[in-house]
């Protein structure tokens, strides 16, 4: 699973996309760090986390009706549905 964050914090130069590549069943929760520099170095970092962004990445699902079920209600699965209905 990637996952793709845009910022646009500052001017349009400084504006990145990050991507990051996550493990399945491995929990993950959003922070921000906000850093005071001076000049290229770093004076000061503070990190605020961000408790309800947790979750957990799953990549696939271990019970075939909870796949299924996930499958019909994902209206960006259309090669899942197709594969749901050639194999049951």
């Amino acid at each position: 699973m990637v996952v793709t964050i845009y910022s646009s914090l500052g001017s349009e130069k400084q504006n990145r996309i990050f991507q990051f590549v996550l493990l399945s069943l491995h929990a993950y929760m959003a922070q921000v760090a906000v850093e005071r520099m001076r000049g290229l170095k770093m004076e000061e970092r503070q990190v605020f986390p961000l408790p309800l962004t947790s979750f957990v990445a799953v990549t696939a699902y271990q019970n075939p009706a909870i796949t299924k079920m996930k499958v019909q209600n994902n209206p960006y699965a259309r090669a899942f549905k197709e594969e749901l209905r050639q194999h049951g």
